[in-house]
């Protein structure tokens, strides 16, 4: 559908639609001015009716079909997930990452979280001959090379779609046109964009914010694909805390807090019963040392130091 509305060489009609913002609105723009538009030219009947009949045909344009809940079920239930690169990860996210749904993977500095987007993106590739990704690289740190020793062939490479948007419009117009066959959307990192604008009215702040969820996850829902957001984290009081406060973490599905840990004592703890009694989904991780604290909406990821468990191989410090 064309989401701009044109003139059609009516003086009238352009009258109209050169009341609008830039002379040359979207279509949700017009639908949104309402009775504003017509009431604009009330001295003008001929006008008032133009206006009238842009309104309308905007709201048509736009206007959902509703969808039974039960097709929507069915068509959710059909989606398989998106392997997290990591098979204890897989499991215990009851599959892997889930279509539709969009996940925030905060860490503090060297945490693992850049490495858990690569090995997502590689895993999606690697594992299905036509799935596709789309990088949406708003830090501007994409390594190609990082990419190229996770994939199973090299030739995967070439489904793996960078797009380099260090501004939030960017992200906003290559979500408008995503390659076919997408399956996950990784956004490196919503720290980048939001951060920056803390400072601002905090309704300011969470009107981005909101934009930014929607499209990402309108996105998302059309595709069949799953959307990983990586946030920025620090540590305050032996908890870790993850960027952008709680307004943001309401809008997203789930957070995962990676939190790194000496191997020792992620050892010392298998003795005590003080960490499982304060959540009775707590629940250990393959046999890499790895474990998982789960808390009502955040997941707690625990590497021992320097270890990464990511697709085909697996690294120590100094080889990421």
């Amino acid at each position: 559908m064309n989401q701009t509305l044109n003139p059609h060489n009516d003086a009238v009609r352009a009258r109209v639609l050169a009341a609008l913002p830039d002379g040359c609105p979207t279509v949700a723009a017009v639908a949104l001015a309402g009775d504003a538009l017509p009431a604009a030219f009330k001295d003008d009947p001929d006008a008032a009716a133009a206006a009238r009949d842009v309104v309308d045909a905007a709201v048509d344009a736009i206007a959902p079909v509703p969808v039974s809940a039960d097709v929507m079920w069915d068509a959710e239930d059909a989606l398989v997930p998106v392997p997290t690169g990591l098979a204890s990860l897989d499991v215990f996210l009851g599959g892997g990452w889930r279509p539709g749904r969009i996940y925030e993977v905060a860490g503090v500095p060297g945490a693992g979280k850049t490495e858990l987007l690569y090995a997502s993106a590689a895993a999606a590739v690697s594992t299905s001959h036509d799935a596709t990704v789309l990088w949406i690289d708003a830090a501007l740190g994409f390594v190609p090379r990082r990419m190229a020793r996770l994939v199973a062939d090299p030739r995967d490479l070439a489904r793996i779609h960078v797009a380099r948007c260090p501004h939030m419009a960017q992200l906003h117009a290559s979500l408008r046109s995503p390659p076919s066959n997408l399956r996950l959307i990784v956004v490196d990192s919503v720290h980048a964009y939001l951060a920056p604008l803390l400072g601002d009215p905090d309704d300011h702040v969470h009107l981005l914010s909101h934009a930014l969820v929607v499209a990402l996850r309108d996105a998302a829902v059309r595709a069949g694909a799953a959307v990983v957001l990586a946030n920025a984290a620090t540590k305050w009081d032996a908890r870790v805390k993850p960027a952008l406060g709680a307004p943001w973490r309401a809008l997203v599905d789930d957070v995962l807090v990676l939190e790194e840990v000496a191997a020792a004592d992620l050892a010392d703890s298998e003795g005590s019963d003080e960490e499982e009694s304060e959540d009775e989904d707590a629940a250990r991780v393959d046999g890499h040392g790895m474990r998982w604290v789960v808390s009502a909406a955040k997941a707690t990821l625990r590497l021992p130091s320097g270890y990464y468990e990511l697709g085909p191989a697996k690294f120590g410090p100094g080889e990421m």
